[in-house]
C-alpha cells in the first residue's frame, strides 16, 4: 500500500487524457478505460471519442500556394499525433516514435512537441468539462493537474499507484531487452565456437597436406639422385 494525495476531478481527468496518450493512443477501447472521463463527464465512451477527434481537428491549418495544407506545429495538432489521430509516423507506431517523427517532419525538438501536448490536453480538459456543464478555467484547471500536494488535506491509499506502475514498465522493458541482448551475446559466442572449431580442422588439413607435400619432395628427390647414379653409370 502507498499513500497518495487525493486529486480533483479536474485533475483526475487531465491525468486520464495524460495516459490516453500511450501505445496506440486515442483508441475507442483506450477511451473506454478513462474512468473519469467516460461515465462521469460524457456518458458514452463512443461520444467521448468523437468529442476528442472533433477537438482535435480543429487546429490552425495552413495552405500553400497550391492549396495544400501545410504541416505546421499547434497544440492540437501535437495532440492529435500524440493520440495517434493524425500522425507523420507509421501506422501502429508507439507514442516515442509518433513524437519523434513529428518533430522531425517540422524540425522542433520532441521536448517542444510534448511541451504542445500538455498545454492542449488542459485546453481539452476544460472543453470537456464546459462540455459536461461543469467549466473551470483553463488557468485554474493547469494549477490542478500540477498540483503536488493535498488540495484538501485528504489522503487515499491506492494499491497500484500510476507513477510506480510506469517505473515497473519501463523495467520491465529493460529487463526484456537485457534478456534479447543475452541470447544475441550467447548465438556470437556459439558461431565463435564453431568458426573456431573449423579453423582447428582446416589448420590439421593443412598440416597433414605439408606432411604429405614434404613425403613428395623427399621421394622426388631420392628419384633424382638415382637418375644422376644410373646417367654416369651408361656414361662409363
Amino acid at each position: 500500500m502507498v499513500e497518495m494525495f487525493s486529486r480533483s476531478p479536474a485533475a483526475q481527468l487531465v491525468d486520464d487524457l495524460k495516459r490516453l496518450r500511450r501505445g496506440q493512443g486515442a483508441t475507442l477501447e483506450a477511451v473506454q478505460g478513462c474512468t473519469r472521463l467516460v461515465g462521469h463527464l460524457i456518458p458514452d465512451s463512443q461520444v467521448a471519442l468523437t468529442f476528442i477527434e472533433k477537438w482535435c481537428s480543429e487546429h490552425n491549418q495552413e495552405l500553400d500556394e497550391q492549396g495544400r495544407p501545410v504541416a505546421k506545429l499547434d497544440q492540437r495538432y501535437a495532440l492529435a499525433n500524440a493520440f495517434a489521430l493524425n500522425s507523420p509516423a507509421s501506422p501502429g507506431a508507439d507514442l516515442t516514435e509518433r513524437r519523434r517523427s513529428l518533430a522531425e517532419a517540422l524540425g522542433v525538438s520532441t521536448r517542444t512537441v510534448i511541451n504542445y501536448e500538455d498545454q492542449a490536453i488542459i485546453e481539452l480538459a476544460a472543453a470537456i468539462l464546459e462540455k459536461a456543464d461543469k467549466p473551470i478555467p483553463i488557468e485554474a484547471l493547469a494549477k490542478m493537474s500540477a498540483q503536488k500536494g493535498p488540495p484538501s488535506g485528504k489522503r487515499f491509499r491506492l494499491t497500484a499507484p500510476t507513477a510506480l506502475q510506469e517505473s515497473v514498465d519501463k523495467e520491465r522493458d529493460l529487463l526484456s531487452k537485457i534478456s534479447q541482448s543475452l541470447e544475441e551475446a550467447s548465438e556470437l559466442e556459439d558461431r565463435i565456437k564453431d568458426i573456431e572449431t573449423e579453423i582447428d580442422t582446416l589448420m590439421a588439413a593443412q598440416w597433414k597436406l605439408y606432411e604429405k607435400n614434404s613425403e613428395i619432395q623427399d621421394r622426388v628427390s631420392k628419384w633424382y639422385d638415382e637418375l644422376d647414379q644410373l646417367r654416369s653409370r651408361r656414361r662409363t
